[in-house]
């Protein structure tokens, strides 16, 4: 399955804001059995944002994930720009101000919440339990677009409680499954042949290593993935490590590296 994702904000741009969003949902996505190709980050501006939409849906992904411009300001027109790349009027959904009406209560209708429940013509409203702006589904000619906000702890809620159960539903989600060790006294170069004779051995599984140095100790963090069986992962796993034990005893066991308490990494040093 082909993913894109699209973020939107001029304060990715600038480097005010840590574009974490993406990092999170290629993680998550990825364990669902999407692969992504392109991560776009463009401007708040509408000719931009078309033109980005275009250019993506002329690789024909199955999903686009877009995340920022849903609310109430006057940037915030990502459903607007999808409209205009769907080629379909903006309507009044009962059903999204219904979820902000139930989040805020019913004594107030006014021109922001009339905006958040304005969307391109066919589309669904997603719950949204810790913001105002509805998550938003829609479709065009084969293509899947998630309209996610930009905030995200809205995004979190969004994205797992509302968008995670959609996509095993109208997808053929796979389980990834992933083991990493790491060996320390080492670099790439010195790991190249033996890494390349392992994936010979294992053509379906991914193998990355990650460089780090740390208090001038130099050491990689290496990964094996793959939508395959969990016992040739392992035997992937083991395999390479069997290969780098013979440059450095200083490895350490295999185990998960997308736990629970992951955090993707903000800077590698080599």
């Amino acid at each position: 399955m082909k993913a894109e994702m699209l973020c939107l904000g001029n304060e990715l741009l600038i480097g005010r804001t840590v574009n974490t969003n993406a990092t999170e949902i290629s993680r998550e996505l990825t364990k669902l059995g999407f692969t992504f190709s392109h991560h776009l980050v463009v401007e708040d501006d509408k000719e931009t944002i078309v033109d980005a939409l275009r250019w993506i849906h002329s690789r024909r992904p199955d999903l686009l994930v877009i995340t920022g411009g849903l609310g109430p300001t006057f940037d915030d027109i990502q459903m607007d720009c999808v409209a205009e790349f769907m080629g379909v009027e903006m309507e009044f959904s009962e059903e999204a101000m219904a979820l902000i009406h139930e989040r805020y209560g019913d004594d107030l209708v006014n021109e922001a919440r009339t905006k958040m429940a304005t969307l391109p013509k066919g589309s669904i409203p997603l719950r949204n339990r810790v913001g105002t702006a509805p998550g938003v589904i829609s479709r065009f000619e084969g293509m899947t677009i998630a309209s996610l906000p930009g905030v995200p702890r809205e995004m979190r809620s969004i994205f797992y409680k509302e968008m995670i159960p959609y996509f095993k539903e109208h997808f053929e989600t796979k389980e990834i499954h992933e083991l990493g060790f790491t060996a320390y006294g080492v670099g790439e170069s010195k790991i190249l042949e033996l890494t390349e004779e392992v994936r010979r051995q294992f053509p379906d599984c991914y193998f990355k290593s990650h460089p780090h140095r740390e208090d001038d100790r130099l050491f990689l963090q290496l990964h094996v993935y793959g939508y395959v069986e969990e016992e040739t992962v392992r035997a992937a796993a083991e395999a390479w490590r069997a290969a780098i034990s013979e440059i450095t005893p200083d490895v350490t066991n295999i185990s998960h590296v997308f736990t629970d308490d992951f955090e993707g990494e903000m800077h590698l040093e080599s």
